[in-house]
């Protein structure tokens, strides 16, 4: 009997003899599967292999083997020396600014009165009191403070000098204080009143005897 024949199928018909299995195509049996991705695109197999962001970040920003020291952050405190110190400069500031402002308020008030009073303090008015005078020529009454301090009223007659008056009213400490005059009719005569300063003013009085201005009773 032949061994390198064997019979099958049909009665008499030869074939051959398969002596070694047919040769794989290596290159065919190691290219790798392409990989099955999810809905989202992405491979759910190669999801462990990738390296997670906190960690690409860490090891963007710390270096094991050369950390960064830590600063000590000193708490900073005040002793009771430094406070006093603070608390009296902020006293002297504010004591040296009232000072400053209250001279410049003065100065101020000065200019003002000299713009409207005149470096000696005049101040001038016509007015009828019935001495002589007449509406159509009232007596003219200057109001002086003298650089002396003291007060004068001069009352002056346009139409006879020999009724013409002065009038010695007080003195004051400040010869740049401010004087005016103001008039009122009491009765059948007149009074004037003769005002000393501006802010905080005193009045004297005087009332017209028909002849001049006395002080009243």
């Amino acid at each position: 009997m032949n061994r390198d024949r064997q019979y099958s199928g049909s009665a008499g018909t030869p074939i051959k003899l398969r002596k070694q299995l047919p040769s794989t195509n290596t290159t065919t049996a190691q290219r790798p599967r392409p990989p099955v991705l999810d809905d989202e695109g992405e491979n759910p197999d190669a999801w462990n292999t990738k390296t997670p962001t906190s960690t690409i970040r860490r090891t963007a920003y710390f270096d094991q083997n050369n950390p960064k020291k830590t600063k000590r952050v000193r708490q900073r405190t005040i002793d009771r020396s430094t406070l006093i110190s603070i608390v009296s400069l902020i006293i002297i500031v504010m004591v040296g600014g009232w000072w400053i402002l209250s001279l410049l308020s003065n100065w101020w008030t000065n200019v003002q009165d000299d713009w409207k009073y005149g470096s000696i303090r005049t101040y001038q008015t016509d007015q009828f009191v019935g001495q002589g005078d007449s509406p159509t020529y009232p007596d003219h009454f200057i109001a002086v403070n003298l650089p002396t301090g003291q007060v004068v009223v001069v009352q002056i007659n346009p139409l006879d000098a020999k009724l013409d008056r002065n009038y010695y009213i007080t003195k004051t400490s400040n010869p740049k204080t401010p004087v005016s005059l103001s008039f009122r009719p009491t009765g059948n005569t007149w009074a004037m009143y003769v005002i000393v300063g501006t802010d905080n003013p005193y009045t004297v009085e005087l009332v017209s005897n028909g002849k001049q201005f006395v002080s009243p009773n």
